[in-house]
């Protein structure tokens, strides 16, 4: 409920046609006011579609059905935690004009460091993962993708 609002806010600011905009949000068990807060954006908002599940079997499950039900090529994750620049959808579908390009990994930023420690410890991982990825991709490895700001084409 605190952050889902902030997400679905960023979403609608990206600069990127809504005609060409599909959100798939899927609530699940949320004992708050989330499902309400969706489905105020999705009646102002067509092109946001909630699908509510009365029982979570976890994030990837969320995943898979969020795939199952859109219907674009480029597939983008976020948390609910995320707020997504505007241009992020722009400049993430620009790699996927090389057809051999199957997954674009967005990058992340922790907007409250001086809020608390677990923000700080937060953005330590980010950096460590991002370290860790770049040295993987200099040396032609495999690189890991997280679940949030990631872009994925559908037939990959």
């Amino acid at each position: 409920e605190k952050v889902v609002g902030r997400l679905l806010d960023s979403l609608v600011q990206l600069d990127y046609p809504k005609e060409n905009l599909e959100v798939i949000v899927v609530e699940d068990e949320s004992k708050d006011r989330t499902l309400t807060i969706c489905q105020e954006y999705s009646a102002r908002y067509p092109w946001i579609k909630i699908f509510h599940r009365d029982s979570s079997l976890g994030k990837g499950d969320a995943l898979n059905y969020a795939f199952h039900q859109s219907k674009g090529e480029i597939i983008a994750t976020f948390d609910a935690d995320d707020i997504p620049e505007p241009q992020a959808v722009t400049k993430a579908l620009r790699y996927f004009n090389n057809p051999e390009t199957g997954a674009v990994h967005g990058y992340h930023r922790v907007l409250n460091l001086r809020e608390s420690i677990v923000s700080r410890l937060a953005a330590y991982e980010n950096f460590v993962y991002r370290l860790s990825n770049d040295g993987k991709y200099a040396l032609k490895l495999f690189v890991t993708f997280s679940g949030s700001n990631t872009f994925f084409r559908r037939t990959a």
